[in-house]
Formats: structure tokens, sequence, C-alpha cells
């Protein structure tokens, strides 16, 4: 591993705690400081040092791979070995590959279809039909694919996040042995991904599922070029080459490694390196074989978005500084593929800031509800590489039918795939999706209408009933009861209100994955967790119908937290945002002023307690520049364990346990424990 200070500074875990010590600096400013030291220190790591494209005993072995049958791919190799070895060379097995690589005077026409984030919305079952997302991706890459130039040729890859947000995920199972069927890996493989990488989602239930829905349903390679450690043996790779027309293409994917599920109880010894660091190694042994790159990356993106966009994450390295690097280390064609932030780029054509040194940057929003089309239009002359980008979005949402309909007489949807793929794994999610838990009373407080807005602006009925549930069910935990449980506003949504409630109702109440972490912590931390929590509170005329820029029914991350009712305090406002300040906190009945030296056992959300959305002491994002959160994320780490019990599973054991019945009467309302005051207070 490269020790020098410089690189360590820019793409070490340092570069986090330096950034915490430098909160003035603009977060655009910052980001690209930071690339510019990474480049160089790149570029004094391997002075003097290029790694030999062969050894006889090199840290990177070469397979031949059988790519999807219903893909573009023809010859395609994986790339297998130790990325955190000090320096990456081929072993002899790289005389697998053509060593006569094509290249003609002329030109090539390469096109990517993308998608990114999918979640498992295969199909969005709604009350006015069925979205059949995933069958309207496939007609169009069907389409685009029948309709391609003799001098054209057409990809189509995922990047990331294919799981955890439907009822989909159930067929995966909760552990290993439960495991049914992947569902989102098993379409893309149906319509022709020709290669996806993993998200952070893809390890929320573990890395044994993983492995089983890769080897299982994905005909497709996956690449994992920064995951390491694992004791599974991940049946994935740390880069991909492939013969496409008259071009071989090298694939690189990296995840981000912030918000991965790292280091879990069954797989202690997964971890994800910085991506730089990787890129600084990985990408110098993969050059001389491949006549181009694209990089598939579950990174994010840190750039300027739309004023209705917002960033979900924080990040450390994004795809703009990956194209940034890549084009100080190689002047061939080379594109970058992102998900993650759920960014919508390049709706209508590529734009200028997604084109750094000619190396375009793309993405496509989430769910399935666009499909991102790139194109490459790429010449050699026998001396040297050109090539001019193009990109654009295509949307899903807008012109996909509901059951039954068509468009111009014709079905807009692939129809086999519809009837041979996905028809019978959603006759096994139906099954579940159709089981009564219950029966929800006449609250408004509790629909989803109501919930949207309350989540992110005051008290909410909804995360009262979840945070309660948890609390309740605790006097099961083998380790005993909690005194308190949160769960953060981005995760939760209403339910039908005078309604049966089924596994579905619940399911879309909170649709993630998250486990419950018990962490330890005095009066005086959870103080401090309080105080930063109302600085991340929405204001109403931050809302489109206040006159603002935001939408309450979008996912809007600032990692506000709402608490169980042992928790009770107020928040003072003002007129703008981040200002908030904390009245009358009390803890267990306990005045704060008492209960700071006593010690509480808090729930929180698995997705809270690995720091995400600004709980691990980095931007809290969200609107709310300069903003930096409290570092929640290494309190759970060093007093907390992750019990392993789903949130969701909590919650439909207390509704249950409740008779079935949730409203008013078992508790599920608004009790005053969190008041918001503005004017004078």
């Amino acid at each position: 591993m490269c020790r020098h200070r410089l690189y360590c500074w820019a793409s070490g875990r340092g570069t986090w705690r330096i950034a915490q010590m430098q909160r003035p600096i603009h977060r655009a400013v910052y980001r690209v400081l930071v690339t510019i030291l990474a480049v160089l220190a790149l570029q004094s790591c391997t002075v003097g040092r290029t790694p030999p494209a062969i050894a006889d005993h090199g840290a990177l072995h070469v397979v031949a791979l059988t790519p999807n049958p219903h893909g573009q791919l023809k010859e395609l190799f994986g790339v297998t070995g130790d990325i955190m070895e000090s320096v990456l060379a081929f072993d002899t097995s790289v005389t697998k590959l053509d060593r006569q690589i094509i290249r003609r005077t002329g030109h090539q026409r390469l096109t990517i279809l993308h998608i990114n984030d999918l979640h498992n919305h295969i199909v969005d079952m709604t009350q006015s039909g069925n979205v059949y997302r995933a069958a309207r991706i496939a007609k169009l890459v069907k389409d685009r694919r029948r309709l391609a130039r003799e001098d054209e040729s057409v990809l189509f890859l995922s990047a990331g996040d294919d799981h955890i947000g439907t009822i989909f995920d159930e067929l995966l199972g909760d552990k290993p042995e439960g495991f049914q069927q992947s569902a989102a890996y098993a379409v893309l493989s149906a319509i022709g991904l020709d290669a996806a990488v993993v998200g952070n989602h893809e390890f929320d239930k573990g890395t044994g599922i993983l492995a089983k829905a890769i080897s299982q349903d994905a005909a497709f390679p996956v690449l994992c070029s920064n995951i390491y450690g694992s004791k599974l043996d991940l049946p994935c790779y740390r880069a991909l080459i492939a013969s496409l027309g008259q071009l071989r293409i090298g694939l690189i994917g990296f995840t981000n490694p912030d918000d991965i599920y790292l280091h879990p109880r069954e797989d202690p010894g997964l971890d994800a390196a910085e991506p730089l660091l990787i890129l600084g190694k990985l990408l110098p042994a993969l050059l001389p074989h491949v006549d181009m790159i694209i990089f598939l990356n579950h990174l994010g993106y840190g750039g300027k978005v739309g004023a209705a966009q917002i960033s979900r994450h924080a990040i450390r390295t994004d795809d703009l500084a990956i194209a940034q690097a890549v084009s100080r280390l190689t002047d061939k064609p080379a594109i970058v593929v992102g998900g993650h932030t759920h960014s919508v780029l390049n709706r209508d054509h590529l734009e200028q800031q997604n084109e750094v040194d000619n190396i375009a940057v793309v993405q496509a929003g989430e769910y399935g509800k666009w499909l991102g089309e790139a194109t490459l239009y790429i010449d050699w002359n026998g001396t040297a590489w050109k090539w001019k980008n193009a990109a654009h979005l295509i949307p899903i949402s807008g012109a996909i039918q509901t059951v039954g309909q068509t468009s111009g007489g014709e079905p807009d949807y692939d129809v086999d795939i519809q009837a041979r793929v996905i028809d019978p794994i959603m006759a096994r999610v139906l099954r579940i999706y159709q089981r009564i838990v219950g029966r929800s009373d006449n609250n408004l407080d509790l629909s989803p209408a109501s919930t949207a807005i309350d989540r992110y602006v005051g008290e909410s009925a909804m995360a009262n009933l979840i945070t309660d549930a948890v609390v309740a069910r605790s006097q099961t935990f083998p380790d005993g009861p909690v005194d308190l449980a949160a769960v953060n506003a981005t995760a939760l949504s209403g339910i039908p209100i005078r309604s049966s409630l089924t596994y579905k109702d619940l399911y879309h109440a909170l649709p993630y994955a998250d486990t419950v972490y018990v962490v330890a912590l005095t009066g005086r931390q959870i103080e401090k967790i309080i105080v930063d929590n109302a600085r991340r509170i929405f204001l109403t005329h931050e809302f489109v119908s206040g006159g603002g820029q935001y939408d309450p029914a979008s996912y809007l991350e600032r990692g506000f937290l709402h608490f169980s009712a042992g928790l009770r305090y107020d928040i003072c406002v003002g007129a703008a945002p981040g200002k908030g300040q904390v009245q009358n906190l009390t803890i267990a009945g306990i005045p704060i002023a008492r209960a700071r030296g006593r010690v509480f056992r808090l729930a929180l959300p698995s997705y809270i307690a690995h720091g995400r959305a600004g709980w691990n002491g980095g931007p809290v994002g969200g609107g709310l520049p300069g903003l930096y959160g409290y570092d929640l994320k290494s309190l759970a780490t060093a007093r907390g364990h992750d019990t392993g019990l789903v949130l969701r599973a909590l919650l439909i054991e207390h509704v249950k346990a409740q008779g079935g019945l949730v409203g008013v009467a078992t508790g599920a309302r608004k009790d005053g424990r969190l008041a918001v005051l503005s004017g004078g207070c």
C-alpha cells in the first residue's frame, strides 16, 4: 500500500478528520482540493515503479467468464485478486486475453444504457394498477439494441442498489438458509444486463444472502473493486475485460465505503477500501490490456443538482473526483456511470458540469423511473484516441401504463418478460402481501398524507407508533429492554385509515430492511444528540406548499430523528433552517439537568447507527451547508451492538400483540412528546 502522506491525507480516513477541522471550506471547493491532492499523490506513488503488465506471481488473476446470453457481450474475462497488495500486477493468466487488440482506423460508437438504485422496484403495485417498470425498461433495451447502427454496440449496465425497498426483498429472506430468490437479479438477467456493481444496500441482509443472490440469479458479472476481507469469497470481480465490436473494454466498479454495513457479526472481516487508493493501483495494471475504461460506480454525485433535488448522502470521493483522477492517468476513452445519490443528471443532454476533461459522468435517478443513455463516439487513428460524448435520460414513469392499457395500440412494456419472468415472481410476493395483520382506526395523523409532512416538521403519530413498538418488544431482547428508541424521518410512511392492514401496508410504512442497534449512552450524550437533531428539522415554509422548493412526499434527508415516549422536548425554531434550539428536555421523566450522568439504553435503526445522514460527524447535507452532525456512529461502534432484529418485523409483532388494532386506543397517536415552538420562544 502506498505510504505517501499526501495520499493518506487526500484519500484515507484521515481526510474525514481533516474535513471536520476545516468546516468553513465550501463543499465544492473542498472536493476539488481533495481531488487535486489525490491525483498528485497517485502520480507520486507510481513514478519510477509502474507495475509490470505481467508478473510470475502477480496479485491479479484473469478468469474466462460466460457472458449473459441475453446481453451484448461475446467475450468476457473477470479479474480477481487481493486489492490490498502494495502493487497490483497481472500474473501469467493474462495471456488468456487475445494479445492482438483489434484497432481499425475509423469510427466506433458505444452506447451505454444504464440504471441505478432500482431498489427492487420491478413492479410498483398501486391502487390504480401495476406499474411495469422493469418490463418497460426491457422493451426499451430490446428496441434500442435492435435499432443499433452497424458501427454501434449497446451495453446495459446497473450502477448498484438493485435490492432493498419493496416487498420483493422478502424473497431474499433474513438468513442465507431462508433465501429464495433475488428478484432484481433474476429479472435483470432476463432483460439482458451485461454487468453490475454492488451497492451499499446489497449488503443490508448480509454477505451470505448477497453471495447466494449473485450465484443463483445473476447471469451477469458483478463488480466489487474496493470490497475485501469477506470470509465468504464473494462471487464478484475486481475488474472486467470485455470485447465488444472493435473495442476491448475494461470495467471497474467502486462502492461507497462509508455506507456499507462493514464488519457485521456474521462476516467481521468485511471491509471497503478508499476508491482513490484502489484506482491508483488497479487502473495502471488494467490499461495495457484495454482500449477504454467504464467506471461503474456506486459512490454518488457531489456536484450541483437541480433545485428540487437534495443530496441523500455526504460523500468523500464522488464520481466527479474519480473522473478527474482518471483524466490524469490515461488518455484513453473513459466514462463514469454512477449511482447512490439517486441524482437525475443530464435529463435532456450531457450537461457541461458533468464532463471532466472529456470524461462524462452520468446517473439515472432512482426506482426505475429513468433509463439513462450515454454514447461515446470513438475514433482511433493508429496513434491516438479521440472521442465525443452524448447523454440523456429516457423517462419511464411518465410513459408507462397501468395494467390493461397500451400506448398507441401496442403494449409499452415487454409482454414476454412480464409474463414469463416477472409474473411468476409477483405471484410468490402477492401471497405475502395479502396477509392481513390488523386494522387501523380513523386517526388521520397516521395517514400517508399527514405522515409525509409530520415526519419532517415535528411530532409524527406514525413515528410514535414505531418507536414505542420497539421499546415494547425490547422486553424480549436477550440482553434486556431498552429505555428509548429512535427512527429516522426518511425511513417511515403512513398507513391506510379505517382499513384492514396487510403485510403490504406495514411494509410500505417501513420499506427498508433496517436492523435494531442497542447503544448505552449517558444523558449528556443523548442531550448532544437532541441538540443536533433540533437543527435538522424542516420548516414548513421550506416546502412547495409554503413557497419553498421541497416536496415532503419525496425523500428529504437531513437525518431528523423521532423518539419514543420516554424522551420529551421542545424545539424552538426561527425563520431560517438549521437554527433549532432545544428546551424542556426530559429523559424517562427526569429533567436533563439531573439525567446527564445516568446511562440509558437507546435502540437505533442500523442506518443511523452506521452514521448515515450525517450522524458520523460529517456534513449533514439536506440543504444545510456548513452544518456538521454529531458523531453517533462512533458511540454506536464503541458502546453498542446490532441485535440482528429487523425493525419492520418488530412493528408487525407489536401490532399483533395489540390485537391487531392500530390507533389512538393502542397508543398510535400524537401525545405531545415533541413540541415545535416559534416566535419569541
